[in-house]
């Protein structure tokens, strides 16, 4: 799985990439993306396999739909972040609500649980590296709100 991190400000992710109970990669797999078609920034929770044809679809969304499966898909258009889990149709998206506080995959609730204690997104995510056996790697982030 994935910790994937949003303190308000700033969206952080680790880098470590699991198949069920193996680790795949464990170092540097970058999970943000920033710049694809319509979208500032990109990011993915849960399963990998369907990753690199969903950001082949996000730089021609006309084509068809984007690749369903055991995935989420956190977003950032116009300074906006939304999620979508990709078990169902795209459309079906939910916005974080500007300055909140959010957290996908494995390692969520103890980054929520830092966050809410003060520490930053990337902290958070760091902390998840430490506590959740699925989560790890290089924390990488990107400043959503200027």
């Amino acid at each position: 799985m994935t910790t994937i991190a949003f303190d308000g400000k700033t969206l952080a992710a680790d880098g470590q990439i699991t198949r069920g109970v193996s680790t795949v990669m464990t170092l540097g797999q970058q999970k943000i993306f920033k710049s694809v078609g319509v979208f500032d920034v990109i990011s993915f929770a849960g399963d990998w396999e369907p990753v690199v044809e969903f950001l082949a679809w996000a730089v021609n969304p006309d084509i068809e739909n984007p690749p369903a499966g055991d995935y989420t898909v956190i977003f950032v258009i116009d300074g906006v972040v939304m999620c979508s889990g990709m078990d169902t149709p795209f459309n079906e998206y939910v916005t974080v609500k500007k300055c909140e506080i959010d957290a996908w995959g494995s390692g969520s609730l103890v980054a929520l649980g830092a966050m809410h204690s003060g520490k930053s997104a990337r902290q958070a995510v760091n902390l998840a590296c430490k506590l959740d056996v699925f989560t790890g790697g290089t924390v990488r982030s990107v400043r959503i709100v200027k």
